[in-house]
C-alpha cells in the first residue's frame, strides 16, 4: 500500500498549475485521459485525492487539495458555496475561454460527497484545523449543508450535480449510503439516513430488472431513470447517456460494498451478493472494461500497453466480495485482485482513474478505508 501511494502521488499531485490565488495548493491532474485536455484537474479526483491524503495520513497534502477546492469553488445564485466546480484546466481557470472550450462551472455531486467524507475522517485523524482557517468539522458541516440544499431532490434522490439530474436523469455510481449514515449525524439532517439511504436502494432494485436482463448480475447503467430505463437527460428529454456498465458504473461495488462491510447492510450485501457471483468466476483477467447490462461483454479500450485490465473495474470487484465470506467462499477472487491490484498497472482506463482506484481499492482490501466515526 505504501509503494503504491508513493507511485500515486508521484505520478498524479502537483502544486503546478492551481491558479494565481492558490498558495500552498496542491492538485491531482489527469496526464493523458481521453475527452478533456491534457494535465486538467476534475472535481472527482480532488475527492480521490483527499479521502486517500487523510487514510495515508498525509495532513500536508490533505490540506493543500481542500486549499484548491476553495479556490474553484461554484457560486450559486444565492452566494458562494463550498460546493467545487467540476473541471478546472492544467493552467488553474474555469471559464470556457482559457479552458479548451469546456466550461467547467458547475459541481458534480460524486466528488462533492467524497470531499465531504475526507473532510469527516480528517476531523477524526487529526482532529482541530490543520493548516487551514475552520476546523475539518466546520468545513465539513457547511459543505454538506451544500450538497443538501443543491445537489439533492425531494429531500431523497442525490443529483448528477448541483445543475442538472432528476429520477429522469441519475448516475448510480454517485449513491454513497455508507456515507450519507454518516453525514445524517455530522450534518445534523436525519433526512440523509431516513429518505436518502432507502431511496437510493430503491433506486438500484428498480434498475435490476426483466427489461435491462440485469436481475442476477448487478450491472447497474451509466446513467438512467429511477427505474432502470434509458435516461432523458437531453435538451427535449432523449437519451443521451450510456445505458449500459462502464466507467461511472463500475465504481458501484465500491461504494455499496463499503456499507456492507461498514454497517452489515442487508441491502448491500444483496446487491454485492449479485455483483461478486458475476465477476468471481471471471477472474481478474477475466474482467473487460465494460459489458452491456445482460452481462455481454462490451469493452470500451481493447488495445494498448495494459492488455484490457481496468483497475476502476476490477478493484471495486474485489472490494464487492469482502463482506460476503459467511456466504460464498470469494477469497480466491479477492487475493486475485488484490495480487493485481499491488502491481499498479492496470490502467486501460487511464492513468489518472484507474491508478486513483488502484489506491482508493488496495486501501479497502487492506483494511485502511475505514469509518474512524465508529472508534
Amino acid at each position: 500500500m505504501q509503494a503504491v501511494y508513493a507511485a500515486w502521488k508521484a505520478d498524479l499531485v502537483t502544486n503546478q498549475g492551481v491558479g494565481t490565488n492558490c498558495t500552498s495548493c496542491f492538485r491531482v491532474k489527469r496526464p493523458a485521459e481521453p475527452g478533456l485536455q491534457k494535465d486538467s484537474t476534475v472535481s472527482e479526483g480532488i475527492g480521490y485525492g483527499m479521502i486517500i491524503a487523510v487514510y495515508m495520513n498525509d495532513q500536508p497534502l490533505f490540506d493543500g487539495l481542500w486549499r484548491y477546492a476553495l479556490a474553484h469553488t461554484w457560486g450559486s445564485t444565492t452566494g458562494s458555496t463550498l460546493l467545487m466546480n467540476w473541471y478546472i484546466a492544467a493552467d488553474g481557470n474555469v471559464a470556457s475561454t482559457t479552458n479548451g472550450g469546456q466550461d467547467g462551472s458547475g459541481a458534480a455531486t460524486d466528488a462533492d460527497e467524497d470531499i465531504a467524507w475526507g473532510l469527516t475522517m480528517a476531523d477524526k485523524q487529526w482532529g482541530g484545523q490543520g493548516s487551514l482557517t475552520k476546523t475539518y468539522l466546520a468545513y465539513a458541516q457547511q459543505l454538506l449543508g451544500d450538497i443538501w440544499k443543491y445537489e439533492t431532490i425531494n429531500y431523497q434522490l442525490p443529483k448528477n450535480g448541483s445543475t442538472w439530474g432528476d429520477d429522469n436523469c441519475l448516475n448510480i455510481s454517485y449513491f454513497a449510503p455508507a456515507y450519507y449514515r454518516v453525514f445524517a449525524i455530522v450534518g445534523n439532517e436525519q433526512r440523509w439516513l431516513n429518505n436518502a439511504v432507502p431511496y437510493v436502494y430503491q433506486v438500484i432494485s428498480q434498475s435490476l430488472n426483466a427489461t435491462n436482463g440485469n436481475q442476477t448480475n448487478g450491472l447497474v447503467p451509466a446513467f438512467s431513470t429511477s427505474t432502470g430505463a434509458a435516461d432523458k437527460c437531453g435538451p427535449t428529454g432523449g437519451s443521451t447517456q450510456k445505458h449500459w456498465y462502464q466507467y461511472d458504473s463500475c465504481r458501484t461495488p465500491f461504494r455499496i460494498g463499503i456499507d456492507a462491510c461498514f454497517n452489515n447492510s442487508t441491502d448491500a450485501k444483496g446487491y454485492v451478493a449479485k455483483t461478486s457471483s458475476f465477476f468471481a468466476p471471471k477472474g481478474v483477467t477475466g474482467i473487460v472494461d465494460g459489458y452491456e447490462l445482460t452481462g455481454v461483454d462490451k469493452p470500451e479500450f481493447t488495445g494498448g500497453t495494459y492488455a484490457g485490465l481496468s483497475a476502476a473495474f476490477i478493484g471495486p470487484a474485489g472490494v464487492g466480495a469482502m463482506s460476503l465470506q459467511s456466504g460464498q467462499n470469494y477469497q480466491g477472487f479477492i487475493d486475485d485482485v488484490y495480487s493485481h491490484l499491488r502491481q499498479n498497472n492496470m490502467w486501460t482506463g487511464g492513468q489518472y482513474y484507474d491508478e486513483s482506484w488502484t489506491m482508493m481499492s488496495i486501501l479497502m482490501m487492506t483494511g485502511n478505508f475505514l469509518d474512524y466515526t465508529k472508534y
